[in-house]
């Protein structure tokens, strides 16, 4: 509830200050209303500046959501969208400097200078020319305008309006409607008067922010020529007054077009374009639509008229074409022009039935269009889905179009005029077999270019290198991207991919199913552009930089080890080409033995390979000594694959260097991670191993070593354990003795002071434990001993610097490598999940084992200086007495010292050795340490208190390095209103649905806020 109460304050707050800024002092209006739709308005705005700003911004909203009111009555239209659009004219605003623009549903006139501020009284006055925002129904024409707006962000005072009619009417007070107040409210706080032309009229009571006055008048039917705006309005240089189409849906997979377009100009236009959509994708195939038989028509006399001089009826286009006149300076009259075309790859084939989805007005027209008729013959013999038939506009079904089915015709017109650059599409479904497909040609599958000719020749040599030499020549078809890429695979994969059969290559990969033969020696023509490659591919890329329609690219290389071993054979499958973007008309090959004689035995056949298939064996043919064969009209995507067997006595030499270098290729990451492994061994053997030397047995931890101390030493961490143990040191040498009362609450009781010899950390912790007290009780220590034992931790870390625990630096390297662990950690399990797709499982793996290896670098690279390498070694030997300790000697150690057991307890714990010197000492001692009271009923043994010292010391650990998380309260930052260098929209959501064409004097009636106009407004 408090969030909300803040809220709403902001609110208020925020209104206020706005309010502050300025308020409107008149704000008087001026209509003149055309008898052609539209009218003129004048907005004489008295402002007062309370503070210093650069001027207003005026908003009104053009474009209106259309909602359908209940018992309302709907405008009529000749358009049809889900919004409608009023337009703005010829605005201007004397005196002041001034900005124009929309944004979002609105138009904008910001009014002011960048570097001019004003204060006090201001006067604005704005003109502007309005289409569109009157409403005709079906028995009356309405004038419905909102006068003020009810957006402003501050009071108007006052407020004057007169409407000028340009022609007489009878006006009565029923044909008249004003109301005021906030959106929606149907007040009426303003008096008016009327005569036969002209409604006058001003307020009865100053509007508050955000309220506003609307005015709505019932004229009429047909009192206007027109109510809404003049198609011309909408046009840059031309409108479409009337288009007719007829289309002829062919067999042969062709569809005719005859077109005719009547333009009327209303600026300069040097051509007209006919746009298609000259390239898609249907079902993943590549389209390219073509256009042939194009001819251009005068249909007006206007002898002007001609197509672009490149196109020839005879010849295939690849998208849009232009018509330009004969003389310079372009069309100089309105002109009337038929187009006759044929299309080609159009229809798109499915499993079932083919579909045909083509704009009969493409989007692409950006001018608007007044009329459209069309007529869609199906050829006979064709059969086709009449329930199928629909029309969308902008991928939507849309009720613009009326049509009627006869037979194998279709005929329909647009109803509502087309002013927004949507266009419209027909959809039909076909029986596929019906349509020869095959009839297309095969630069319907194009993009940029054909590949109309790929010639391979392929030569074994006798110690298994395979020399590939490939000339292509590519046909360009289109102007732009004029580069061809071609591909020389790296990796190949045991698997079935949707590129290649499965070859079964010899496992010379770790951990994978792929396989890297090798590549070498590429060579290719000169006019190379670029060579560039990745782990799949070498690639080549050739630029046409003359833009000539056909060119030649030759390339050449040498691969070594695609030979698969059968039997007593060899099996090459060797994929022709790979990843080829566009189509190829014919593609050939020869395979050469170098010997270059004629062969027996030899098993040669091809075949198309595509989306796991293989397809038709194709035609080959053996000639001196060659294996040849040749394929036609290969869709991209598709991979022609060559085989040959052979046997294996034709290769006759061994490729020993080749071998070395295919392993080193296909494992490279396991070498290299290997290198570096070397490389860190010979850091830690030179600067980070220890010297084993013979262990002599201690029977006491060693002299001059805290149980912290030893804890850090012992495993080359510090634990937080590690300083809690000091506590069961201390008491060990009765320094202090620990109680654990009621519920686990441990109590520190002080017994002496610490020697003058204790080491610093000790102190700190020791000292602020009994600081200006006797006793501790460890839980009201939690969030406040948290800081002194990182203190704690410091200087006992230096402490070791300076006592030589370590050699300097190794530690340090050890952290780094221990990080550097973790983050080879995370970028295995990153390629694992990576590697489940390409089943390529040699990073992941490699990289694990890596990991594993340089953590265990970690753990053993700190090196122990002289005085840690001292102390390790006396703690490895007390830990061998606490291993192969017998009762009799330990019997006798507690005769020497009855505190032998209290005085080493805590360094065995800090060595993971507790339990074990615990169980020693279970026959010989039958009484708790004195040092540690236990409100515990059960029977004593060493083994339970040992138990009981370690659940302690983890609660005392948990509430002694406690810290209280921070709490986040909301920012107690705010955002200040708007700098004088920026401004804001007032009511930039508004909206009126009315304004959609809702008439006012409907059962439901009308409202302040309605109607068209209004916005509102705000400083800057």
């Amino acid at each position: 509830m408090k969030y909300i109460l803040s809220f709403l304050l902001f609110i208020i707050i925020f209104n206020i200050n706005a309010q502050e800024a300025f308020y409107i002092k008149n704000f008087d209006v001026n209509i003149l209303v055309n008898n052609d739709g539209s009218f003129d308005v004048t907005e004489k705005i008295h402002v007062f500046f309370n503070e210093s700003r650069r001027g207003i911004i005026r908003q009104i909203p053009y474009k209106y959501d259309i909602e359908e009111v209940n018992d309302s009555l709907i405008a009529e239209r000749t358009e049809n969208s889900d919004t409608y659009e009023i337009l703005f004219e010829n605005i201007k605003v004397d005196t002041f400097e001034y900005k124009t623009y929309t944004e979002g549903y609105f138009q904008y006139i910001r009014i002011g200078s960048e570097n001019k501020y004003l204060k006090d009284d201001v006067e604005y006055t704005i003109k502007y020319k309005v289409w569109g925002a009157l409403n005709r129904f079906e028995n009356h024409d309405e004038f419905y305008w909102n006068i003020t707006g009810n957006g402003w962000d501050c009071k108007i005072q006052k407020a004057t309006f007169k409407i000028n009619f340009e022609k007489e009417t009878n006006l009565t007070d029923e044909n008249i409607r004003i109301y005021t107040g906030t959106s929606g409210e149907k007040k009426s706080n303003a008096a008016i008067n009327f005569d036969s032309k002209s409604i006058s009229g001003y307020l009865t009571k100053s509007l508050e922010a955000y309220q506003g006055i609307t005015i709505a008048v019932k004229l009429p039917k047909n009192y206007f020529k027109n109510i809404e705006t003049p198609i011309e309005k909408y046009a840059a240089n031309y409108y479409i007054k009337n288009h007719n189409a007829n289309y002829n849906i062919n067999k042969d997979a062709s569809i005719d077009v005859d077109e005719v377009f009547d333009i009327k100009l209303v600026g300069k236009l040097y051509s007209f374009e006919r746009n298609f959509p000259d390239d898609y994708e249907l079902n993943g195939e590549q389209r390219h639509i073509l256009v042939k038989n194009i001819e251009a028509f005068a249909l007006n006399n206007n002898n002007d008229t001609i197509i672009l001089s490149d196109i020839k009826p005879d010849k295939l286009h690849f998208g849009s074409f232009q018509i330009f006149t004969k003389t310079y300076g372009g069309f100089k009259t309105d002109f009337k022009i038929r187009l006759k075309y044929k299309l080609l790859g159009v229809l798109n084939f499915t499993n079932d039935y083919v579909n045909i989805s083509w704009p009969i007005i493409p989007k692409e027209i950006i001018e608007p269009v007044e009329n459209s008729s069309f007529e869609i013959e199906i050829e006979k013999g064709i059969k086709f889905n009449d329930k199928s038939v629909s029309f969308y506009n902008n991928m939507s079904p849309t009720d613009s179009i009326e049509y009627q089915i006869n037979n194998n015709k279709i005929e329909g017109k647009l109803v509502h005029r087309q002013v927004n650059n949507t266009g419209f599409n027909f959809y039909i479904e076909l029986d596929r077999n019906s349509i020869n497909k095959k009839a297309l040609p095969l630069y319907v599958y194009a993009g940029n270019y054909i590949i109309e000719d790929f010639f391979s020749n392929i030569t074994i040599e006798k110690n298994g290198v395979i020399n590939v030499s490939n000339r292509v020549i590519i046909r360009y078809i289109t102007h732009y991207n004029n580069y061809f890429y071609a591909y020389i695979k790296n990796k190949y994969n045991n698997k079935i991919s949707d590129k290649l059969p499965k070859l079964n290559f010899p496992k010379r990969r770790l951990f994978s199913t792929n396989y890297y033969p090798l590549i070498y020696d590429v060579k290719s023509s000169d006019s190379l552009t670029e060579f560039t490659h990745n782990k799949n591919y070498n690639i080549l890329k050739w630029y046409n930089k003359g833009y000539k329609n056909e060119c030649t690219y030759t390339y050449e290389y040498k691969i070594y080890d695609l030979l698969v071993s059968e039997d007593e054979k060899y099996n090459l499958k060797i994929p022709l080409f790979y990843d080829f973007e566009e189509t190829v008309i014919h593609a050939s090959y020869t395979i050469n033995f170098a010997d270059n004689k004629n062969h027996e035995n030899v098993i040669h056949k091809s075949y198309l390979y595509y989306n796991h298939k293989n397809g038709e064996n194709q035609n080959i043919y053996n000639k001196y000594g060659a294996f040849t064969g040749e394929f036609e009209a290969i869709n991209a995507g598709t991979t022609p694959i060559a085989e040959i067997s052979f046997p294996k006595n034709l290769l006759k030499e061994s490729n020993t260097k080749q071998d070395i270098k295919l392993i080193i290729n296909n494992n490279k990451l396991i070498y290299r991670l290997l290198l570096i492994l070397i490389v860190l061994y010979i850091i830690w053997f030179i600067f980070g191993r220890d010297k084993k030397d013979s262990i002599t047995v201690q029977y006491y931890p060693p002299e001059d070593l805290t149980a912290a101390e030893a804890g850090y030493i012992w495993d080359n961490k510090l634990h937080k354990r590690d300083l809690i143990a000091l506590i069961y040191e201390w008491a060990g040498k009765k320094y202090l003795k620990i109680e654990n009362t009621v519920n686990e609450k441990y109590k520190l009781i002080k017994l002496q002071e610490l020697p003058k010899t204790a080491k610093n950390f000790e102190k700190t912790i020791f000292n602020k434990f009994f600081y200006r007290r006797t006793e501790v009780e460890i839980s009201t220590l939690r969030n406040s001993f948290y800081y002194v034992l990182e203190e704690a931790t410091k200087q006992l870390l230096n402490h070791s610097l300076l006592s030589s625990l370590y050699k300097p630096g190794t530690r340090i390297f050890s952290k780094i490598l221990y990080i550097f662990s973790i983050i080879i950690f995370s970028i295995a399990a990153i390629l694992l999940i990576i590697s489940l797709f390409s089943l390529d499982f040699q990073a992941p793996i490699s990289f694990t084992i890596f990991g594993l290896i340089i953590m265990y670098f970690s753990k053993i690279m700190p090196k122990y200086g002289h005085f840690g390498s001292k102390k390790h070694k006396e703690l490895l030997g007390f830990k061998e007495f606490i291993e192969k300790s017998e009762l009799p000697r330990i019997e006798e150690l507690l005769k020497e010292n009855p505190e032998y057991f209290n005085q080493t307890i805590a360094y065995a714990i800090v060595m993971g050795m507790g339990n074990l010197w615990a169980n020693k000492f279970q026959p010989l001692l039958k009484e708790p340490p004195s040092f540690y009271n236990t409100n515990s009923k059960t029977q004593y043994s060493t083994i339970g208190i040992v138990n009981d010292f370690i659940t302690s010391m983890h609660k005392m650990e948990t509430d002694l390095n406690y810290k209280k998380p921070v709490s986040y309260s909301s920012s107690s930052y705010s955002s200040s209103s708007s700098s004088s260098s920026s401004y804001r929209s007032s009511s930039s959501s508004y909206s009126s649905s009315s304004g959609s064409g809702s008439s006012s004097f409907s059962s439901s009636g009308g409202s302040s806020g309605g109607g068209y106009g209004g916005g509102g407004g705000s400083s800057w």
